[in-house]
């Protein structure tokens, strides 16, 4: 199931419409009707972490890495999501690699604020 058909199960359950996606994301209902047409994952990834906190899920659950939506220890922090999405076209080995540098420096930084 790619990240749209997930997409749509969540919209059904939770009664989102197209309308709403696009008021959260800060764009015309046009453009998300063009994602879901499309199956163009490329074109909205920079609003997964916006897509997730409005159905409550993780970015992660979202993007297809983990099976279940309510994973705590799957949502990304933005400085991973981030990470994440600067490394499409890597291999899966190296883009775990970065994230989970990527999880370990922000670890380092949130004990260095307390």
């Amino acid at each position: 199931m790619d990240t749209i058909d997930k997409i749509r199960i969540l919209m059904k359950q939770q009664k989102i419409t197209q309308n709403n996606i696009a008021e959260c994301c800060g764009v015309h209902r046009t453009t998300v009707t063009y994602w879901f047409k499309h199956h163009d994952v490329s074109s909205f990834t920079k609003y997964i972490p916006q897509l997730a906190a409005l159905f409550d899920v993780s970015s992660a659950y979202l993007l297809g890495d983990v099976e279940d939506p309510n994973d705590e220890s799957a949502k990304l922090d933005p400085f991973t999501y981030a990470m994440y999405e600067l490394s499409p076209r890597l291999d899966e080995k190296t883009k775990n690699a970065i994230i989970k540098m990527a999880q370990m420096m922000q670890n380092d930084i949130n004990n260095d604020n307390t």
